[in-house]
């Protein structure tokens, strides 16, 4: 994988390649890119999709190369992670204070002790490692979002702030580390959050296409738009900006009388925001109209894909209308405020309530853009939906425009401004083949995105420590029987191995069904279950998971992937169904109605990489072994189960009934 790497480096060429468990995959990577970095004097990247991975390759495989290469790195990481020096002035300023969180008084003063105290020890640190009690400040109170960044208006702006300090200092590394997440809106909107850097590692790249159709989508929110209202129009200086900047700006008499109408004018205008916002928002619930499944669940959120039929209909048309009212109301909103920040910086007044209003004018051009693409542009790249909030007097509905080949953005933007992208990842490849991830990254669609794949098997001897059932006697997942049937089997299989089994649902209610009925019986055996419900902490699971080798889990989507246990605490990982997306998401509907093979072509792929994904739990290292029990009969009775069974790392795979695979787990279990 070394040399793959090295070879792809040097010739300046893209690269993907499916790396198994246990090969090493972030050492082969890093050696030859810092290697490259240091022999020409340049900073290289990698991006990976988890913080977690991040952390793990600034604190344990680059300190090790230091001490060999002498390479200099340093971590970047999205905005919310280091604290803002103008939100930490403002708290300090106010004095800490006494909050109430869940019926609980809790003193600030110890957490803001702490928070300044990292503020003055740290020179550009993330806060991640941080010990801070989020309930007394909460996070959005001492962190930034990018929209929300004065840059340049800040008086802290430069070395004194910890996120443009963090990226001053990346700029003379030879490796900088970061997230997908940064590394794709750096490339949407074309640098400014990255230094400048042509060779890149993308690890955990099946994350890739997901996180750059993030970056590239737009959106609007009504919940946005009614904080935005607030901000400008509230009868209190504590909320208003234009009213606390007229009073506690001090300009001349000679200026006060034409800063004074200035802000009149602001107010005019943002009333005329404000009255515009409420319809727009009230408009949107409209479209309630078009949810046909209310009947049939009562899920409080649903997307509407907004197809050309909707977008045609008189419902919708009433949305479009409210949304050009908006539209219009922002033109004038915008030029007053740019007008009160361009004159207090002619007559040579800066303070923080001239930036908040700067900060207000760039988040209301933000929403004129976005308003523009998505209700007054048809793109034939773009899909168009809505999430919607059944519950009729909660006004947070979220319009997106999100690409439809994200890959053709990233042909357009990153692949022309890189020498050489490689993409690697435990999980890439379906039934051998890279054809879908290509197709998913723009990878060989233009001159500048040519590349070559290559498949690098584990080391790990997976057919010897990993068995695979496939129950013979389950009936389908639409069959009424299924759940009955599948209870039945989650039971058997509890007791058969005494605990150490995740099993892993594509879907909250069968998940709680089968909790409610497993629970009982195997709490008879002295074995402990839990199960991933509504607020309770992800972390929580995980650190109880891993402290008790005999307990049991029933998880979602956080634990298909990014979870690792590993030694006898996992002995067994189960999966009910095959992970399909829904058949109602936008972007699957906007791809059916283009592609009569739609299904095969994204949603297919798309769930074997995720079993894989989920498989990829049990062995974490050479000496783990276990059972893998994948109970959807759709494996056996449909053309595409062999796609599934053949990406599998383990060709030990057994197709018996269900007593069958409880005599075998079973008797595994008393003889080891």
């Amino acid at each position: 994988m070394a040399q793959a790497v090295n070879n792809a480096v040097s010739r300046s060429e893209n690269l993907a390649i499916e790396a198994g468990t246990g090969v090493g995959k972030s050492m082969a990577y890093l050696v030859p890119l810092v290697l490259a970095a240091q022999k020409n004097k340049m900073t290289v990247g990698v991006a990976t999709k988890t913080n977690t991975l991040l952390d793990q390759l600034i604190n344990k495989e680059l300190p090790l190369l230091k001490k060999v290469y002498g390479v200099s790195y340093a971590p970047l990481k999205g905005f919310t992670h280091y604290p803002c020096n103008r939100k930490v002035e403002r708290l300090v300023a106010a004095g800490p204070r006494i909050i109430t969180f869940k019926n609980q008084e809790i003193n600030q003063a110890p957490a803001l002790a702490s928070l300044l105290s990292f503020v003055d020890q740290s020179d550009f640190d993330d806060m991640d490692g941080l010990k801070l009690d989020y309930r007394a400040l909460p996070r959005y109170s001492i962190t930034t979002k990018s929209s929300e960044c004065l840059r340049r208006k800040c008086p802290f702006f430069g070395r004194s702030c910890f996120v443009h300090g963090a990226r001053e200092e990346a700029q003379r590394c030879d490796v900088v580390v970061t997230n997908h997440s940064l590394l794709f809106w750096d490339v949407r909107f074309e640098g400014g959050l990255l230094p400048p850097i042509r060779y890149w590692i993308i690890d955990e790249a099946h994350g890739a296409e997901d996180e750059a159709r993030r970056a590239f989508s737009t959106t609007v929110s009504s919940d946005a738009i009614q904080n935005l209202a607030r901000r400008m129009t509230f009868d209190s200086p504590r909320y208003n900006v234009f009213l606390r900047a007229e009073r506690a700006i001090e300009v001349t008499e000679e200026a006060k009388t034409l800063f004074e109408s200035m802000i009149r004018k602001a107010q005019i205008a943002a009333s005329a925001f404000g009255i515009a916002a409420q319809e727009f928002c009230l408009a949107a619930k409209d479209l309630l109209f078009f949810d046909e499944r209310s009947k049939r669940n009562s899920y409080e959120y649903f997307d509407l894909w907004l197809n050309d039929d909707i977008r045609a209909s008189e419902t919708f048309s009433g949305v479009k209308f409210a949304a050009k009212g908006l539209y219009e109301t922002l033109e004038k909103a915008i030029s007053a405020a740019r007008d009160i920040v361009a004159y207090l910086e002619s007559i040579e007044v800066t303070s923080s309530e001239q930036r908040e209003i700067a900060l207000v004018a760039l988040e209301l051009k933000e929403l004129y853009v976005a308003l523009e693409t998505i209700f007054f542009t048809s793109a034939s790249n773009q899909v168009y939906s809505v999430r919607l909030n059944r519950t009729k007097d909660r006004f947070n509905e979220i319009f997106t425009a999100q690409p439809l080949d994200v890959g053709q953005n990233l042909n357009e933007t990153f692949y022309q401004e890189t020498n050489s992208v490689i993409y690697t990842s435990a999980t890439l490849s379906v039934d051998g083949k890279f054809d879908s991830f290509e197709q998913a990254v723009g990878l060989n669609e233009s001159e500048v995105s040519r590349g070559i794949t290559l498949q690098i098997d584990s080391s790990y001897d997976f057919d010897n420590h990993m068995q695979v059932y496939v129950p013979s006697d389950m009936p389908e997942p639409a069959d009424p029987q299924y759940l009955e049937k599948l209870q039945e089997l989650l039971i058997a299989l509890h007791i058969a191995q005494q605990g150490s089994l995740l099993t892993l649902f594509t879907n909250r209610r069968e998940m709680e069904k089968c909790f409610e009925v497993v629970n009982p019986q195997i709490k008879k055996e002295n074995l402990r279950l839990v199960c991933q419900k509504w607020g309770v902490s992800v972390k929580g699971l995980r650190d109880d998971f891993l402290k008790d080798e005999h307990l049991s889990l029933f998880a979602l989507k956080s634990f298909w992937e990014g979870f690792d246990a590993p030694g006898s605490t996992l002995r067994g990982v189960v999966i009910p169904k095959l992970p399909f997306g829904l058949p109602t998401d936008p972007l699957s509907c906007e791809r059916g109605a283009r592609d009569d093979r739609a299904w095969s072509h994204y949603s297919l792929p798309a769930a074997v990489i995720d079993v894989k994904q989920a498989v990829g739990r049990l062995i974490r290292s050479a000496n783990d072994e276990g059972i893998v029990v994948l109970a959807d009969a759709r494996l056996i009775s449909k053309y595409y189960g062999r796609k599934f069974l053949n990406s599998l790392p383990s060709k030990s795979v057994s197709i018996i009934p269900c007593e069958d695979i409880i005599k075998e787990v079973a008797h595994k279990y008393l003889h080891d």
